[in-house]
């Protein structure tokens, strides 16, 4: 009886330990609640440092931004800072952006509701006193939240920052080359890079930081050629509409679906290419033909290439920016990835077949400004399917989106989109074109 009692205590304390650290830590990496992992701007990357400022390798991490120009976001421990407040003051003069690590580097999990709370505030008093700043983005140590440290008033109105790419530069094992090597394959527009100025901190090897410091040059001037640019993590404004966690949950159960039918769309297609925001699969067109205003007849059988939207962007932007902006920074995105597929449509031999690229779409407002064409769906059973499929999916990824469905019922109706090859072809820019003529 007595053992029995003892186990069930266990248990207790066992399932409240994982409400109170791991539960919110998941949260906020899986479905950022509450916390940035990335943030949706196609050329813009952030290079950020964690565990310093330490005398050794900071002011070499300085010297390298500064022969490249770059500007990073530095998260301090802030008893680490009060021994070096002339680092702070370099890392500020240099224009880099200082965030808080913590007063010490501890993990929250083990820390109780008051010791996290008295531990933020005298973190992020002391990196006041040293700045002269008032607000600081977070980053707990090791990125392990609670729930004392998201309720926290220092944190009210500031996400915390975590990341997308972590090339491990702690441990002993990894070497400049595959730190760079690690970080230049895994970045993608909007990600969020972390790497250490520091190894005090429990479990980075001694002298770790230098394989960073050497792997720096390659990793900035690599991304530097590929069109990224480096910046701090307040230089984009990143404004996010409440959600609560259960529809963030939602959005990404949804977007785990995503995945796995883009690997079925993948198998069905002959190929499958990326521009822009547009993921686009070539495939045969099946059903009734389709008349363009153009003169081009899409017969079954003939190639297409099917248009479909990158989610995944648009939720990132619905979380960022909020519903009002993201139709015009859609627009914007849709412009470029047509441009960037006028450019490539004689160049790509896959797309040599292709008579039009098609899709379908709930939306229609703006479309013909776009270029393309708007058909009726012809197939009952294939535009009920449609229609019951996007206005699910506007529920799940609008942050409005039960209220948006119910008002727009009538208007909410799916149509195929279509462009054709030559309609394509007339959107390559002018110096092109003119290149062509010549």
């Amino acid at each position: 009886m007595r053992g029995d009692v003892v186990t069930l205590l266990v248990v207790i304390i066992f399932i409240l330990f994982l409400i109170y650290g791991p539960l919110p830590t998941l949260l906020a990496r899986l479905f950022q609640w509450h916390a940035i992992r990335a943030v949706n701007h196609s050329r813009d990357i952030f290079l950020t440092f964690d565990d310093g400022p330490n005398p050794d390798y900071t002011p070499q991490i300085l010297k390298v931004l500064r022969e490249y120009g770059v500007k990073a976001t530095f998260f301090l421990v802030a008893g680490r800072a009060l021994r070096h407040p002339e680092l702070v003051k370099r890392i500020v003069e240099d224009g880099h952006e200082i965030g808080s690590h913590g007063e010490r580097h501890h993990a929250l999990w083990f820390k109780g509701w008051r010791h996290t709370q008295t531990e933020l505030s005298t973190s992020y008093q002391i990196l006041r006193d040293l700045t002269g700043a008032e607000r600081f983005w977070y980053r707990p140590p090791w990125g392990l939240l609670n729930w004392a440290a998201l309720t926290s008033p220092v944190l009210r109105g500031r996400d915390v920052v975590l990341w997308s790419v972590m090339p491990s530069d702690w441990r002993k094992q990894n070497d400049a080359e595959s730190i760079a090597n690690f970080a230049i394959r895994k970045v993608k527009g909007g990600s969020i890079i972390v790497l250490h100025d520091s190894d005090e901190s429990l479990g980075a090897a001694p002298g770790a930081p230098l394989a960073s410091i050497a792997a720096l040059p390659q990793i900035i001037s690599s991304l530097q050629q590929q069109g990224f640019e480096f910046r701090t993590v307040s230089e984009v404004p990143v404004m996010k509409p409440h959600l609560s966690p259960f529809k963030i949950m939602i959005q990404s159960i949804w977007m785990g679906w995503e995945h796995i039918f883009e690997w079925f769309t993948r198998i069905r297609s002959v190929s499958s290419f990326r521009w822009g925001i547009f993921k686009v699969f070539i495939t045969k067109h099946h059903g009734r033909s389709i008349a363009c205003n153009d003169g081009t007849s899409i017969q079954s059988g003939d190639w297409v290439g099917e248009l479909h939207l990158d989610n995944q962007i648009i939720l990132q932007l619905l979380r960022q920016e909020g519903s009002d902006r993201v139709a015009l920074t859609l627009s914007r995105m849709v412009r470029d990835a047509l441009i960037e597929m006028s450019k490539a449509i004689d160049t790509t031999p896959e797309l040599a077949k292709v008579k039009a690229f098609t899709g379908i779409t709930l939306l229609h407002r703006g479309i013909r400004g776009l270029g393309f064409e708007l058909h009726q769906l012809k197939s009952n059973w294939f535009r009920n399917f449609s229609m019951l499929y996007l206005r699910f999916l506007l529920r799940v990824f609008h942050p409005h989106g039960k209220k948006r469905v119910s008002h727009s019922r009538q208007k909410l109706v799916p149509m195929m989109l279509v462009m054709t090859r030559e309609s394509l072809l007339n959107r390559r820019p002018v110096e092109i074109k003119k290149g062509e003529v010549m």
